[in-house]
């Protein structure tokens, strides 16, 4: 049994879109060693976490677990000491024999991975075995761990967001205490918590509230994921009008309107709509780029498409985009900005696995990029608004407006919490003065014109406080009280503050009746 510990002296960290730096005290780094003995390493860190976030309580200090820092928000991060979790990226088979009778998915595609695994490390290990992740953000840098705390959604028209493919989820939170969480209603593998030296705690609030949790529910050591067999994407992009057909299909989140492509080749799996605002000098644009994803069986012959080293991201993403404009800053214009989005969006056709195609994204300077749920209903009212404020923005700014469709998920903070389908507002832009209001006055119009929004936690967010996080996730209070739950004691509570949480107004004190105690 053998594990690695290195502690190194405080400094600062950027986030990988260098979108923001922190300073910090200390960096508590973990891996593993050499032997084969992957679940005593396992067992072993978790243990020295258990020592770190008991001597952090004891000096009242803060701690966080960072992964790759992919978000553009300081989610991620605090101003004391960070435990790096990169390094820690084992992964497990789940015997037929932990896995619970009344399990009614496959056994065969559950597989515990640790929680500095990357979507791509995750991709890698599924692909060769014939196996899939049922769902990605637009690239594969985070962890998953990272992922799922801050609810990376993708656009999974039926399947849902990287964090709805979570069953099971092992938690440290000092003093003792470490926690396997599954739901009460869907048992899957609890028979493994005592492997993991985790208590079983069967509760679907406390899983609801643990999947999306801002890295606030302590450190998050593996999650259970439900794998589904290899599929492929067979992926369209094509230029359309921004007519009443587009319109219908926007609020029916797919299910009318525009012709979407032969459903004879698989369920619609991604839906987006990417918007040149440039387009014009004032109000919307008269068309669109489709971009339309169906589920398809993997060919015998297939091999990864090829990558242009000028489209690394294929299938266009756009704050890939905006980072590609950085270097040209001193250049841009509206006639610039809508002959690069032309070239960067033309058509396309191709067939590609999700590890193949939803790849890490070159960043070449400090790009802005902020998502929002929004009900079905109020799509088109909201993309009406982000329309009018950018027209109304002096001079030409780069941004581009999109919409993505995800189904709902059932976790408390979830972005994509608007059934049965949320459409997902996204605005991508380069960070300048002029783009960060054009982000606070979208946020205030929503507000004003009574549209629910939920802000990704993971992207620019500012809109959240504590005077209005509870406007935008009603649930809030819910997740407040599960943490003082799972925790179990403020003073390890504290330890899991930050900036970002202070902000929001995290607290210890529930606003209603305390729920009793779990029992060990």
């Amino acid at each position: 049994m053998s594990s690695r510990y290195e502690r190194y002296p405080g400094g600062t960290k950027r986030g990988h879109h260098e979108s923001y730096e922190q300073d910090y005290k200390v960096l508590h780094d973990f891996g593993h060693g050499g032997d084969d003995d992957r679940l005593g390493s396992y067992l072993e860190v978790s243990r020295k976490i258990q020592t770190l976030i008991d001597a952090a309580a004891d000096g009242g200090e803060r701690l966080r677990a960072i992964g790759s820092l992919w978000s553009l928000s300081e989610v991620a991060v605090t101003n004391g000491e960070l435990l790096g979790s990169k390094r820690l990226r084992a992964n497990f088979p789940i015997s037929a024999e932990s896995v619970d009778l009344n399990y009614s998915g496959d056994p065969a595609g559950l597989r515990f991975f640790e929680a500095g695994n990357s979507i791509k490390a995750i991709n890698e290990f599924l692909q060769p075995r014939g196996r899939s992740i049922p769902a990605s953000g637009s690239n594969n840098g985070q962890t998953i761990a990272g992922a799922i705390s801050t609810g990376t959604h993708g656009a999974g028209v039926a399947g849902g967001a990287v964090h709805d493919a979570v069953v099971g989820l092992h938690l440290v939170a000092g003093s003792g205490r470490s926690v396997y969480l599954e739901r009460a209603t869907r048992p899957v593998a609890p028979s493994i918590a005592p492997k993991l030296g985790a208590e079983l705690i069967a509760d679907d609030e406390l899983f609801n509230a643990a999947l999306v949790s801002l890295g606030s529910f302590g450190v998050i050591r593996g999650v259970l994921l439900e794998t589904r067999p290899l599929f492929a994407l067979q992926v369209e992009r094509r230029r359309v009008p921004f007519d009443d057909l587009l319109r219908e299909t926007i609020a029916s989140g797919g299910s009318s309107g525009l012709d979407l492509g032969d459903e004879a080749l698989g369920p619609l799996f991604h839906l987006e709509l990417i918007f040149n605002p440039n387009e014009v000098e004032e109000g919307a644009p008269e068309f669109a780029y489709l971009v339309v994803m169906h589920e398809r069986e993997v060919p015998d012959d297939y091999e990864a498409p090829p990558w242009k080293p000028s489209d690394r991201d294929m299938h266009g993403g756009a704050l890939a985009f905006m980072g590609s404009l950085i270097r040209r800053m001193g250049d841009l214009g509206r006639a610039f900005v809508n002959r690069a989005a032309e070239k960067r969006f033309k058509r396309l056709s191709k067939l590609a696995t999700i590890g193949d195609l939803f790849v890490g994204e070159p960043i070449e300077g400090p790009t802005l990029s902020t998502g929002m749920g929004i009900p079905l209903d109020k799509a088109l009212e909201g993309l009406a608004i982000a329309f009018a404020e950018t027209s109304g923005a002096s001079g030409v700014l780069p941004v581009l407006i999109s919409l993505r469709f995800v189904k709902a998920s059932p976790a408390l903070l979830a972005m994509n919490g608007f059934g049965p389908v949320t459409c997902v507002l996204e605005i991508d832009s380069v960070q300048t003065k002029h783009t960060l209001a054009l982000l606070d006055r979208v946020w205030s119009r929503l507000a004003e014109a009574g549209i629910p929004f939920t802000p990704h936690w993971g992207k620019f967010n500012g809109y959240l406080s504590a005077a209005t996080v509870r406007a935008c996730y009603p649930a809030f209070d819910r997740w407040l009280e599960a943490r003082r739950r799972i925790l179990g004691e403020e003073r390890i509570g504290d330890v899991f503050r930050s900036p970002f949480t202070d902000r929001l107004g995290v607290r210890w004190d529930p606003v209603g009746p305390p729920l009793p105690p779990i029992e060990a």
